[in-house]
């Protein structure tokens, strides 16, 4: 049985796409190197167009790594593949009452989702 591995363990990078490149073309392509949990092609809200890069989440960390060792030659392209770069982010909490609400209590509840670092 496989132990669980955290997402930003298991998270690719994929960069210099070709603007042709659609996400069933990556799917397809890193397919090969593992089993995919979900690909993500960014694209441009306003054009529709692809930024040229996108982010795959491989079902286990064996697929990520099969796919960082390899060189990347998509639609004639070459692409750069590396582990993503994962960083915090940070949310805004609003509207919190003036009382009965602790620092402490705001971290308990959010670490179901994540580290609080702040």
């Amino acid at each position: 049985m496989s132990m669980q591995v955290d997402e930003e363990d298991r998270k690719l990078f994929c960069g210099g796409l070709p603007q042709e490149c659609t996400q069933d073309d990556l799917k397809e392509y890193f397919g090969q190197f593992g089993e995919l949990e979900r690909v993500q092609l960014k694209m441009d809200p306003t054009t529709g167009r692809s930024r040229g890069f996108a982010f795959v989440l491989y079902s286990d960390i064996n697929g990520l790594e099969a796919a960082v060792q390899a060189d990347h030659n998509i639609k004639g392209k070459k692409a750069t593949v590396k582990k993503a770069d994962v960083k915090p982010g940070k949310i805004y909490l609003g509207k919190l009452p003036d009382q009965g609400v602790s620092e402490d209590d705001i971290r308990t509840n959010l670490s179901e989702w994540g580290v609080v670092t702040e």
